[in-house]
Order: structure tokens, then sequence, then C-alpha cells
């Protein structure tokens, strides 16, 4: 199984306090992760969000899905990869892409039994306001896992916009309007002037023609 993950982990006041400085992002990542537990059910899944500097703040395990206590993976510890090497949670936030990493390809090789799938979710800014992980037994991931952590992960994005930008004009675009309301709708935000506020990337890819 390999020597046990050696990773920072919080104490419980500094984890309170970040859960509680995450704020709406946390609320929203909350309630992606429950709409992903049916979508990847069967999978034997860990689901997790951390926030901006990799620290795990929530954890939605499988009861398929063991956990051992050298795994390190508990809710206060923290995966950037200055700290845990490649890593799913610290690969997507050092890249700020969503990424899959799977078994031998983690740095811990303890992880090696485990693919991991995350996304970094931006606020409308840019910046970094954490990342979604999907993780399971290499033996019983799904190649659509991937996928379904970006939706999601862009699902959180665009309620951040409508949050932050509420009281503002948000017009959506879409190529169809079934597309309205989901992942592939694009979003700006304008103030009363006229001026552009925010925009999401699939926005700029419609406005570009892609």
């Amino acid at each position: 199984a390999g020597a046990a993950v050696q990773v920072p982990v919080v104490d419980g006041g500094e984890l309170a306090r970040r859960r509680e400085r995450a704020g709406g992002v946390r609320r929203l990542a909350l309630a992606q992760m429950e709409a992903l537990v049916p979508q990847i059910a069967g999978s034997n899944f860990l689901l997790a969000f951390a926030d901006a500097d990799g620290v795990i703040l929530d954890l939605r395990t499988d009861s398929r899905f063991r956990m051992d206590d050298g795994d390190g993976i508990v809710a206060g510890s923290r995966w950037r990869e200055a700290d845990a090497g490649t890593n799913g949670l610290g690969t997507a936030l050092a890249s700020g892409q969503a990424v899959a990493v799977t078994g031998g390809e983690h740095f811990f090789e303890r992880l090696g039994r485990i693919s991991c799938t995350a996304a970094p979710v931006h606020d409308v800014d840019g910046s970094l306001a954490g990342v979604l992980d999907a993780s399971s037994y290499v033996a019983a991931r799904q190649r659509h896992t991937l996928a379904l952590v970006r939706i999601a992960a862009v699902q959180m994005e665009n309620a951040l916009l409508r949050q932050r930008m509420r009281g503002r004009w948000v017009v959506a675009l879409a190529t169809r309007p079934e597309f309205l309301g989901t992942a592939s709708e694009g979003l700006l935000a304008f103030d009363d002037a006229g001026r552009l506020l925010a925009a999401n990337a699939r926005a700029a890819q419609l406005l570009h023609g892609a």
C-alpha cells in the first residue's frame, strides 16, 4: 500500500474559518456534490470540495469507498502540489484546468489505487474560488466522470456570476433555447450604462463563433 501519505492538515478552528470564508461558493459546491452522487453511483466514489489553497472543506463518500488512515484524505487536509505532489486537487489548482490523475500518476505510491478527476472553479474576476474533485478506485472509474466534474464546475461558475451580479443586467446566450440554464449557456453582465462587467468563458466562445 506504500508509506502513509503525509500532507498538512489544518486544525478544527482553521477549518471552520475557511468554511465560513468560502460562504456562497461552498454552498454551491455542496449542491453540486449532491447532484453528482446519482450520476456517478456505482463507481465507489469520493467527492471533495477544496478552497483555493487546496484545503478540503467537505467530503462525500460512497459506502463502498474505503479510506485508510494512511491515505491522508480528510477534511482540513491540504493538497496543493507544493504539499502533495501530483494529485487531482493540487494539479487542477496549479494548472487552472480540469485534470485526471490516475493510479501511479499520483506522487504518493499509496494513492496508486485511486483515480482522481478535478476541475477548478473560477470567480467572476478570474481568480480561483476552489476545486471540485471526484475520485474512485482505478478499477471502478467511469470515463465520463471528468466531463461531469467539469460541467459541475461550470455550473458553479455560472451561479457565482449570477450571485455576484445580482441587481445588474445579466444576458444569457445560447445556440439553442434548450441550452439556456445549462453549462452551455453564455452569460454577460452589464451595468446600467451598458458597460460590460463580467462574462463567462462560454460567452466569449459564442461571441467569437466557437
